[in-house]
């Protein structure tokens, strides 16, 4: 090993310049690392046909799709959300301190809940509060 091949390697391959190891074969004049391969029944060889092309667009396709749902699922989330903002401003806003509403009796909370959204009096929120 010449000290001008182990200048050449500090880049990425420092350890391998120095230290050669059992998988470590020389062919040709380069070193080559080996490594333990997988059984040939386990590696899907209709794979091999799909190109890098192949692969890269179906990485971005996934990708924007992936994208694309977590946008619809926080678009939902955000409507829902102004759904019940919504309907929680429609509700009328009923303060139940005063002695008049602390008294209400079952019969005229269910009267007043009976009663048109707009013409109720707040008898039956006092009642379920209390």
């Amino acid at each position: 090993m010449d000290l001008s091949n182990n200048i050449l390697c500090f880049g990425g391959c420092f350890k391998r310049c120095f230290k050669k190891t059992a998988y470590d074969v020389k062919f040709q004049g380069k070193w080559l690392r080996l490594k333990k391969t997988v059984d040939p029944e386990l590696i899907l060889w209709q794979n091999f046909a799909i190109t890098k092309k192949s692969k890269c667009a179906r990485k971005i396709l996934f990708g924007f799709a992936m994208l694309l749902l977590l946008a619809a699922c926080f678009y939902s989330v955000f409507l829902f959300e102004r759904a019940i903002y919504d309907e929680e401003q429609q509700l009328p806003d009923f303060t139940c301190t005063t002695k008049v509403f602390s008294q209400v009796s079952r019969l005229e909370a269910l009267a007043d809940y009976k009663l048109a959204a707009d013409k109720r009096n707040g008898d039956w929120h006092c009642y379920c509060s209390n």
